[in-house]
């Protein structure tokens, strides 16, 4: 799971946050990009070590007749955390998970991580997991009658090679990337159409050109662009939008997909706590970003890795998870 992250920000109030029209269609800025959906499942092993249980009714997601039609019909692909779907989540819920998601056509992907520490290096360290973790992963999901269509690989190259704390391993960039394609070889021997891709953190002192000079030696190293980058924004940092403009035209200059995390980590410890912070937050993060400053991302990730929102449903009620997909897709002109 992502780190719990950056510290606090000041969050703008939106105006006009009525509620969310059935059938609003998306606008000509939003109507190439695709949107992952990512909710927190409840009772993970992170979550309790932490002291919370993410979204109370995240298995409610998957029954029939759940409140979440319309936006069901927006999301292209659903997203789960990869030690959970291997380990946590009885086989039984998975089978659940996997059949619904086929049946509403929405496509599975997981995170993970690639990196494999070496005489001690990388112990506890985000991006790190163990041996043959791409094989037990894909093959659990396969067990339950899943097909796995992404991966979404965390911080391979800022956790392996750019940070510097304590038992970091400190990789050059291509010992990074040679890593990250040995992950997707392995799960391409259980999936074969599986794509797997980036996310990299740039937290408020990261320098965006590392990120780009990572595209790069990606590329340099593999013979291949990367399947997609995500951005996960610290956005503490006072430059976050044009920072993510500098990388999302980095990225589609070398043809690379680009994606934006969305998310309200920081305001529950912002004067608040409520799920209605944590989806203001996340809608003044992408009505800035793309009706303020233009962003067009391939991509629009809606995650949590945070205690909120406890509720992804229905979609009809302002705060839930599944109402802020709509608050999404809906059109930009009036944000």
């Amino acid at each position: 799971m992502r780190a719990l992250a950056f510290g606090l920000i000041a969050l703008a109030t939106l105006t006009g946050l009525g509620a969310v029209a059935a059938a609003a269609p998306r606008n000509e800025a939003s109507v190439q990009t695709s949107i992952w959906f990512a909710p927190l499942p409840r009772d993970t092993y992170v979550g309790r070590s932490l002291g919370f249980d993410g979204s109370r009714d995240f298995m409610d997601l998957f029954r029939a007749g759940a409140p979440w039609k319309v936006a069901a019909g927006r999301v292209d692909v659903f997203k789960v955390y990869a030690g959970w779907a291997a380990n946590e989540v009885p086989l039984d819920d998975l089978r659940r998970i996997v059949s619904d998601l086929d049946r509403r056509g929405i496509a599975l992907a997981v995170e993970d991580g690639a990196l494999q520490g070496r005489d001690g290096c990388g112990s506890g360290i985000e991006g790190f997991v163990a041996p043959g973790e791409a094989t037990i992963v894909a093959s659990r999901i396969k067990a339950a009658g899943g097909s796995l269509r992404y991966v979404a690989l965390d911080s391979t190259f800022r956790f392996g090679s750019l940070y510097a704390g304590p038992g970091a391993c400190g990789f050059t960039a291509e010992e990074a990337a040679r890593q990250f394609a040995a992950y997707a070889a392995a799960a391409r021997q259980v999936f074969p159409g599986v794509v797997v891709g980036d996310i990299e953190s740039l937290p408020p002192d990261g320098d965006p050109s590392d990120l780009v000079r990572w595209m790069d030696v990606f590329r340099t190293v593999t013979g291949r662009r990367l399947p997609f980058f995500h951005l996960d924004l610290g956005y503490r940092r006072l430059d976050w939008p044009e920072a993510a403009r500098l990388l999302e035209s980095a990225a589609r200059a070398r043809g690379i997909p680009f994606g934006i995390i969305y998310d309200g980590e920081g305001s529950q410890r912002d004067g608040g706590g409520s799920d209605a912070d944590w989806t203001t937050a996340s809608e003044h993060r992408f009505a800035t970003y793309e009706a303020q400053y233009g962003g067009r991302p391939d991509q629009a990730v809606l995650q949590s890795w945070v205690d909120h929102p406890d509720l992804a449903l229905p979609e009809t009620t302002p705060s839930t998870f599944t109402w802020l997909v709509n608050r999404y897709a809906r059109e930009r002109t009036s944000l």
